[in-house]
């Protein structure tokens, strides 16, 4: 066995066990931009890829938001599972559901992928720029494949965070529950700070205890759930979520666990971006946590996407 065939053996076998003992595992150039790995470190081709989400229902793949590498991955995933007779649903987390009206123009071919950002007011609802975005619009539009809005309105995500109240006009657009996690007080809030993360959140949504990006979070992720749960139900095939990584931080897989409790026995996929290293322009892969080993023990399939060094996300 060659010297390089024994240390990604060894890097499988530390992704498998859950690593060293506080050691970065680093590999030696294995992974390159657009390269696909599984859990285990096993390259892939995004055929192969494809093939095994084939009875997948829900399809996250994350991103960050202002890294166009990433977007162009997520289009060449999607344009694998339609070359390979999948037809999904691409549920996007960066278009709210009152805006579905105008998307179903664009999925009866009434309206060009040029013409959308204007008639949703994209730059109005999202920070980043539309034109990142497009080749995942060119992608669903060559293959027919029907595009919906995930995500609560501003507005009335707004109304929620505040505490105000929702007007009675916009119930409509919350989802049917609201999904949250472990509970923990207001003090260990504070001070985990404004990133706290939706899991940590106490089961009495109404409490002060949450912060207001706390509530948000909850609110959004459960909301896409609940909307992708309806869509599949509705379509019957698999549907593709593009959904920024932080909804997938930290191995606790916030969205995934929201879908499973609005849909039990769905199967569940998450294609995550590596961390990539800024010298030598090749991928990394670091141990998983504990919570993504639950969730692969649980039958949650797990893969990694390289991208170029600048802006690529770690999942850790």
């Amino acid at each position: 066995m060659t010297k390089r065939s024994v240390l990604l053996a060894s890097v499988c076998m530390v992704l498998l066990l859950g690593g060293c003992a506080g050691k970065e595992v680093v590999q030696e150039k294995p992974y390159t931009h657009g390269q696909v790995v599984t859990s285990s470190g096993s390259p892939i081709s995004l055929q192969d890829l494809a093939r095994n989400l084939s009875g997948v229902d829900y399809i996250l793949v994350a991103e960050t938001h202002n890294d166009g590498h990433h977007h162009q991955m997520q289009a060449d995933i999607l344009a694998a599972l339609a070359a390979s007779g999948v037809r999904p649903t691409l549920g996007l987390e960066m278009i709210t559901k009152d805006k579905q009206a105008t998307l179903d123009l664009f999925n009866k071919g009434k309206l060009s992928a040029a013409q959308l950002p204007g008639k949703i007011d994209w730059s109005g609802n999202w920070s980043f720029p539309y034109n990142l975005y497009d080749p995942v619009f060119q992608v669903a539009k060559k293959n027919n494949i029907p595009v919906v809005g995930l995500n609560t309105p501003r507005s009335t995500a707004r109304a929620v965070a505040s505490d105000k109240g929702v007007p009675p006009a916009e119930m409509k657009w919350l989802p049917r529950r609201l999904v949250t996690g472990k509970t923990f007080d207001k003090a260990e809030l504070d001070k985990r700070g404004p990133r706290a993360d939706s899991s940590m959140t106490t089961s009495d949504y109404a409490k002060k205890t949450l912060t207001e990006y706390g509530r948000l979070r909850v609110l959004y992720e459960s909301s896409m759930a609940d909307t992708a749960v309806d869509v599949r139900s509705r379509n019957g095939g698999p549907v593709v979520i593009m959904v920024g990584v932080e909804n997938l931080r930290n191995g606790k897989f916030g969205l995934a666990k929201r879908l499973h409790e609005f849909d039990p026995s769905g199967k569940i996929a998450v294609i995550l971006p590596t961390q990539t290293g800024d010298i030598d322009r090749f991928c990394k892969i670091e141990p998983p946590s504990e919570q993504m080993k639950a969730a692969i023990n649980a039958g949650v399939q797990v893969y990694f996407f390289c991208s170029l060094p600048g802006r690529a996300a770690s999942y850790k």
